[in-house]
């Protein structure tokens, strides 16, 4: 017996009598022979891979690929899975048959290719023969075997992997793809203590931190032990006292003596957001961003009062960041374009400024001068009150701006609450940076074409696969933007599915042309799956999957139900499944396109599972579990769990009632590589395949 390589897609056993053969072939399908890979075939396959991507394998990525040869994969066929990753529909996708075989002559051979090589090749394709086929072809060319026989000749196996020498140490990297700002969840408001110590709150962080304003080192940081919450803004007052708002459903007022303890002053006040207080120690409040009326109150800075109202019935915010001066409350009124004067005893309102669609936050120096700045179009300037006049100080990009606060040298520091930055504004108009920018508290992640895309509050980042650097940032900031206060992501073809179950939206978003395809509201939208001509989206205190219909996703049914908290969603060909938070459960809930009733669970007992992705041999389930801060694989078939990586900072729920914190969730692209984001820790990591906890 001998082996039969001829073609380069299977080994079969050649016996002594022809007819033999045939009946092999016929019993036995080309594709189905599971075999060890021998170091030809591993050589092959990274010829294979070059080939496709004009790069060589990643150490993780060739034993990927040798684990689906292994298992029964042919050569055509992970060729085939070549040309159908995102990577090489980039490259080769949209071209016609000469200049498919034209860029495979450069990519693969690195020369241009003769008239008569192009015609045979153009011929050979229109005639049937598959791209995949063609690839695999020019992969393993004589001319091609040549070339990279240098590269390839040190092929061998060690600690169980095969390596070849130029790659022996290139997975020796972190697993940390891309880290994110050190304020996580974003910096909102700002105050200097007595010692010119810089605070900043973080709401979606839930965290309150001092910084050192030359530097930028974080000094102190208060957290969820310490009675922070959604923590909005903040002020320090002359006893020493920090005084916040931690906005959202609850909307409690805080104040901490120095050296704590924290307690509640104030209680029921929902989407309650700036703090400020006047010279006579009274503190006051504003609602912004209430789904009801709006109001602005005054707090018995003891708690031992309930709060005054000053006044009520604002539509969407009744004020942004805040300040006093010379017995008068000056506010931003988000959505009226205008700054005004707030009397504090009438509740009625002084224009100071206008037409300035986007004020967002005021706040004076030691000399009495109104400085404020802009959300929609990125202005931070000083404000004249006796005209109103504006002067522009910096600029800074839409959708970026939260507050600003001044030190005892009359230094103007601001924040951003969609980069996370704090950023000292110059008197020359110059920025610098004190706490750099970034991802902030990433919530769903998704790959598409050689992007890494992760969903936020306030922005959508996207990130090169490759290099992890950051490619596109669309802001989106209450209004602000193509799709703000997003808390999922998924794919829809070639574009972006948005959901928010904060805001009730699906949105459609084409990251080429940045441009909203489709906005629609949506009941508690978790995440989204495509399945063919469909979208799946989990909603999430629902828990249901509905199967919309692409593109309009006019066309809805429910097809799963009963789930406690439906959020992340896996789809596998014509099978698909989803995550139960509350239950700690995965459900099947579609087996060969038949919609399963009532779902299966495929995986119990899990700590509050968030994100799911199938592998791409289809076998394995892979699970981001929120209550072990966890990345978890699991063998569809035999039950077998693996547990890829622990301490991935995800952070339990800053709301009551609710288990997991923002959705952590996980994706695989076509070489097994896992990318996971993190809310806790602002952080993307990506594992190689084969990747262990320690």
């Amino acid at each position: 017996m001998v082996n039969i390589r001829g073609d380069k897609e299977r080994r079969v056993v050649m016996c002594r009598f022809r007819n033999v053969l045939v009946i092999l072939l016929i019993l036995f399908p080309i594709n189905s022979f599971a075999v060890t890979a021998e170091v030809e075939d591993v050589r092959l396959i990274a010829r294979l891979y070059s080939a496709a991507f004009d790069r060589n394998p990643k150490v993780g990525g060739l034993n990927f690929w040798v684990d689906n040869f292994e298992g029964g994969s042919s050569i055509v066929g992970i060729a085939q899975k070549f040309n159908d990753s995102p990577e090489f529909t980039k490259k080769y996708g949209a071209l016609s048959n000469v200049a498919f075989v034209e860029q495979l002559f450069r990519n693969v051979l690195h020369r241009e290719g003769k008239k008569g090589g192009i015609d045979f090749w153009e011929r050979h394709l229109v005639n049937g023969v598959s791209r995949a086929k063609v690839l695999a072809e020019f992969a393993d060319s004589p001319e091609n075997i040549v070339k990279t026989t240098e590269t390839f000749a040190d092929m061998r196996v060690l600690d169980g992997r095969w390596v070849f020498a130029p790659n022996d140490e290139d997975e020796e990297v972190s697993v940390v793809f891309v880290q994110g700002a050190p304020m996580n969840g974003g910096a909102n408001g700002l105050y200097f203590d007595a010692d010119d110590k810089l605070w900043v709150a973080s709401a979606f962080g839930g965290t309150i931190s001092k910084l050192d304003p030359d530097t930028g080192e974080i000094l102190e940081r208060l957290g969820r032990e310490d009675g922070v919450g959604f923590a909005d803004d903040l002020f320090f007052g002359p006893d020493g006292t920090l005084y916040w708002t931690n906005t959202g459903p609850a909307g409690n007022v805080m104040a901490r003596p120095p050296g704590g303890p924290s307690s509640v002053i104030a209680a029921g006040i929902p989407s309650v957001n700036p703090i400020t207080m006047g010279d006579d120690g009274r503190l006051y409040v504003a609602q912004c961003f209430g789904e009801g009326p709006n109001g602005i109150f005054e707090i018995d800075p003891l708690g031992l009062s309930e709060p005054r109202t000053i006044r009520t019935g604002d539509p969407d915010c009744s004020s942004n960041g805040m300040d006093w001066w010379n017995g008068v409350l000056y506010s931003p009124r988000w959505f009226e374009d205008r700054v005004v004067q707030v009397d504090v005893e009438t509740g009625e309102l002084t224009d100071v400024t206008t037409g300035w669609t986007g004020s967002s936050a005021v706040k004076f120096n030691s000399l009495g001068e109104l400085h404020g700045h802009n959300q929609l179009n990125g202005e931070v300037v000083k404000i004249d009150l006796v005209t109103g006049e504006r002067e522009v100080l910096a600029q800074f990009p839409s959708g970026s701006l939260d507050n600003l606060a001044f030190d005892s040298l009359d230094r103007l520091f601001v924040s951003s609450g969609s980069d996370g930055s704090v950023t000292e504004v110059l008197t020359n108009g110059e920025l610098r940076e004190v706490s750099p920018g970034g991802l902030t508290v990433p919530m769903g992640i998704a790959l598409l074409g050689d992007s890494v895309y992760v969903a936020g509050i306030q922005a959508i980042r996207g990130y090169d696969s490759q290099s992890g650097a950051e490619t596109s940032v669309f802001r989106s900031t209450y209004g602000i933007g193509p799709a703000d206060s997003s808390t999922g992501i998924g794919r829809a073809g070639d574009h972006l599915a948005l959901s928010s179950w904060i805001n009730n939206r699906i949105v459609i978003l084409d990251p080429v042309s940045e441009s909203v395809q489709l906005d629609i509201p949506f009941s508690a939208p978790m995440d989204t799956e495509q399945m063919g001509d469909y979208l799946l989206i989990s909603t999430y205190f629902n828990g249901t999957v509905i199967r919309a219909k692409l593109p309009d996703l006019v066309e809805q049914d429910t097809i799963a139900s009963g789930i406690g908290f439906a959020v992340g969603l896996a789809v596998a060909g014509d099978s698909a499944y989803v995550s139960d938070s509350l239950s700690g459960t995965v459900f099947q809930f579609m087996r060969d396109g038949e919609v399963l009733i009532p779902p299966e669970p495929v995986a119990e007992e899990l700590a509050t599972p968030e994100g799911i992705a199938i592998t791409g041999d289809g076998k394995k389930l892979l699970v981001a579990e929120g209550g072990t801060s966890s990345l978890t694989e699991i063998d569809l078939e035999s039950g077998e769990r693996t547990t890829i990586a622990t301490d991935l900072q995800f952070q339990p729920s800053l709301i009551a009632g609710l288990k997991e914190g923002w959705f952590n969730d996980v994706d695989v692209d076509a070489e097994g590589n896992m990318y996971v984001n993190s809310d806790g820790g602002s952080i993307i990591y990506r594992f190689p395949p084969g990747t262990l906890a320690e």
